[in-house]
């Protein structure tokens, strides 16, 4: 007997939900490294944990401030061949590029060191539905991309700073199949927290600071009294932490010197000092 097949793609729907979703303007976007991606009946709770990988090995990234979309490509592209008919070939790659209400340098800094990654990304709306794509499972997926930052960092005579952030899809034709979208009944945007990156610095009479890496802004009296509870959970080199009229004391732990000063993981930070010590990471190369 002769080897037959079937057509895997003989199905065609055509129909439309009894309900049609609106979709709102896309307020922001949510990161997942690799292949993770949201478990089944997530909470807001769960999202803020997640920004500082609470728990686990890896974190997500969101970013906030979207003002506006454009979509670059996500075409249909056709081929003809002499005076045969036209034929649908595929989708052009597609990036979807977001722009934020203003030019913020540390994001940008960020995701410039990152577009040579791989990522999930969900996007989420006004009305709060988390668009991605239907994997097969019971559990929204995100859309598989790379990032493709841009920014014009200083304002010209007609218009102000602006910076944008791409999502270049990694497979346009799979994302258009299966796209897809959840409508969760909380304040995504409420839960979400990015990653300023700080560091230590010493000064005079052991007197430490807690400094933007960007920028030097002085954090000290936002999380002084947090750090001086956490002690060395949350400064490992530590022995002790003190933190008197905006000044962190630190006495290091036998064997280290100040080199070794520097945060504990975010996932310890914030988990550990119950939420006290929110939104910084110890700035790396």
């Amino acid at each position: 007997m002769r080897i037959t097949r079937n057509c895997p793609t003989g199905d065609l729907n055509t129909g439309v939900s009894k309900c049609p979703i609106d979709f709102k303007h896309v307020k922001g976007a949510i990161l997942f490294e690799g292949n993770h991606k949201l478990a089944a009946g997530f909470v807001g709770d769960n999202l803020l944990e997640m920004c500082h990988g609470v728990g686990q090995a890896w974190k997500i990234y969101p970013i906030k401030g979207f003002v506006e979309y454009a979509k670059s490509g996500g075409e249909a592209q056709v081929n003809t061949n002499g005076y045969g008919a036209s034929t649908f070939t595929g989708m052009s790659p597609q990036t979807d590029t977001f722009t934020l209400d203003r030019f913020y340098p540390e994001l940008h800094a960020g995701v410039l060191k990152a577009v040579n990654y791989k990522f999930g990304v969900y996007y989420y709306t006004k009305d709060n539905v988390l668009i991605g794509i239907n994997d097969g499972t019971d559990v929204l997926a995100p859309i598989p991309v790379t990032l493709v930052p841009n920014a014009t960092p200083l304002p010209t005579s007609g218009a102000q700073s602006t910076e944008t952030v791409g999502f270049a899809y990694l497979d346009t034709d799979y994302a258009h199949a299966h796209y897809d979208y959840v409508k969760v009944d909380f304040n995504i945007e409420d839960y979400l927290v990015g990653l300023v990156p700080v560091e230590l610095q010493k000064g005079a009479d052991n007197d430490w600071h807690l400094v933007e890496k960007i920028g030097g802004l002085d954090r000290t009296a936002e999380f002084g009294n947090a750090l001086k509870s956490a002690g060395a959970t949350a400064i490992p080199a530590a022995s002790a932490v003190t933190y008197t009229n905006g000044v962190l004391g630190i006495t290091l732990a036998q064997g280290k010197t100040d080199s070794d000063v520097v945060l504990a993981d975010p996932g310890i930070l914030y988990g550990e000092s119950g939420g006290s010590i929110e939104g910084i990471v110890q700035w790396t190369e």
